[in-house]
């Protein structure tokens, strides 16, 4: 089941879907949430497997029912 909710209601660990894209939050600050997701070109021996964003608290996005890490 997938809920639209603002990302800054999201705690840590938690996984979300924005533009077809799936995030795990890693921490938030008073007016931003950084979140990480799989580096797509990430090939053997390159150093980033994860690339990181920061969204605004109010960003709307679509919350995954699970926090199993198999998604990311």
């Amino acid at each position: 089941m997938i809920e639209k909710v603002e990302v800054g209601t999201l705690d840590m660990g938690e996984l979300f879907e924005h533009r077809g894209v799936i995030y795990e939050v890693l921490y938030k600050t008073d007016y931003c949430v950084r979140c990480q997701y799989p580096n797509d070109k990430y090939r053997y021996r390159d150093i980033w497997k994860y690339l990181y964003t920061e969204f605004s608290l109010w960003t709307k996005v679509n919350k995954l029912s699970t926090t199993h890490k198999s998604l990311v």
